[in-house]
């Protein structure tokens, strides 16, 4: 965005910083301090989850699935966690702020695995521009926070293949792989 324009976070807008100040600028890492979750709104988790709605379905694509089954599976699992565009009991959305500026949004919640004092990472996104400053590794940092004061003693997500960055960093960060999914696309005989 450019001058004055201001972007929208879920329905709810966020000021845009007149002059990114010296910690804004490219390069820059992200300091801990600075970094925090805010709950978001029901209205606006419910704007969130339909404009990612697409963008997950084009993951499962990515991911080997058919158009019709990834949206597919996505209705169901939006039925499941986000019944009448609300997040399902137990189920948390955040915003990951920068010195009170919007850089990216978390969706944590009870693990679908049906794990004993489990919670579940379902989404952590930071903003295109904001990556590679340390931003998703403190944001990690705080969701294991958030598992913890939610009483659970195991945190667990799911990465598609294809999201080498995201692989890396979640390895780095202590998590490690429970179970593997592997498809090979075969071709026609000839």
């Amino acid at each position: 965005m450019t001058g004055g324009a201001r972007p929208r976070w879920g329905g709810d807008e966020v000021p845009r910083p007149p002059d990114p100040p010296e910690l804004y600028l490219a390069g820059n890492r992200a300091r801990p301090e600075e970094v925090t979750l805010q709950p978001m709104s029901p209205p606006a988790v419910a704007i969130l989850a339909a404009g990612h709605f697409d963008a997950y379905v084009l993951e499962r694509v990515r991911a080997g699935e058919s158009l019709d089954q990834a949206r597919q599976v996505a209705r169901q699992q939006w039925e499941l966690y986000l019944p009448g565009g609300r997040p399902a009991p137990g189920h948390r959305y955040h915003r990951v702020l920068e010195a009170g500026r919007a850089v990216g949004w978390l969706w944590i919640g009870p693990s679908p695995l049906d794990r004993e004092g489990a919670e579940w990472i379902f989404n952590l996104q930071i903003d295109e521009p904001e990556q590679g400053r340390g931003l998703g590794r403190l944001a990690l940092a705080l969701a294991e926070a958030d598992a913890r004061d939610h009483g659970a003693s195991e945190l667990g997500l799911n990465v598609f293949g294809h999201n080498e960055v995201a692989l890396r960093l979640y390895e780095s960060a202590g998590f490690q792989a429970a179970s593997i999914n592997m498809v090979k696309t075969l071709a026609e005989e000839p």
